[in-house]
Order: structure tokens, then sequence, then C-alpha cells
């Protein structure tokens, strides 16, 4: 219901893709907890971008995400083509938007940068 707020948050700390069913359950906790009435007042989307895609984890069942673990699914939104994240037919439309495509476009380019430093033995 309105008034609705989005915000998106990165954090520095990398993840492996077999971690997000676990990032899930946790997030799906705090919606919980934070729930008054029985109605959720914030909605945790966690989910993790590589350099080819943006994928979200969800609790819900559709014939195109792929079952992880825990009820937890894997939800793919946006695929790394020609130079730019590109939103699939099932992306929701906030993350197919642009502006949300241009900040995946600079996470991944810093997220590339980050990676060759760790190649190289250069990272922090």
């Amino acid at each position: 219901g309105a008034p609705l707020f989005r915000q998106f948050l990165g954090f520095n700390q990398l993840i492996k893709p077999e971690e997000l069913p676990a990032i899930k359950l946790f997030t799906n906790s705090l919606e919980q907890k934070y729930s008054e009435n029985a109605r959720r007042q914030v909605n945790l989307d966690p989910g993790y971008l590589s350099l080819d895609a943006l994928v979200l984890a969800t609790g819900k069942h559709s014939p195109h995400r792929i079952y992880l673990r825990d009820g937890i699914w894997a939800d793919l939104h946006l695929l790394y083509r020609g130079g730019s994240f590109k939103p699939l037919e099932w992306t929701y439309p906030d993350y197919g938007s642009e502006p949300i495509i241009e900040l995946c476009n600079r996470l991944r380019e810093s997220l590339k940068a980050r990676l060759k430093k760790r190649e190289t033995g250069h990272d922090e």
C-alpha cells in the first residue's frame, strides 16, 4: 500500500551463489519481525549481481525459477548482453527500469575491477 518507498542496498562483501537461500531465510525472518498485525511493513528481496546476471531469491515457485533449497528459488531478472544488462519477459518493471539497469551496469564495472584485482593478488 501507499506510501511505498524503494531502496536498493549493496554490500561490499561478496557472497557465493549457494549462500542465497540462507540469506533469503534471514530476510524472511526480518520481514516477520517487523510486521504489524500480521502485515509486512518491509519487503526484502535479496539477490546477487554477477558479471552475467542479476539473480533474486524468492519463496514463490514459477516455471522459470530454479529451486535451490529450503523453499527458496533463484529468480533471474537481468542478463548482461551486448554491453548492458537486459530485462527478461518476467522481470519486475522496477528492476527493468533504466535507472536500475544503469546502477547494475555501474556495479558490474566495480565488481569486474575488484575481481581483476583479486585475480592478480592486489585485493585489499
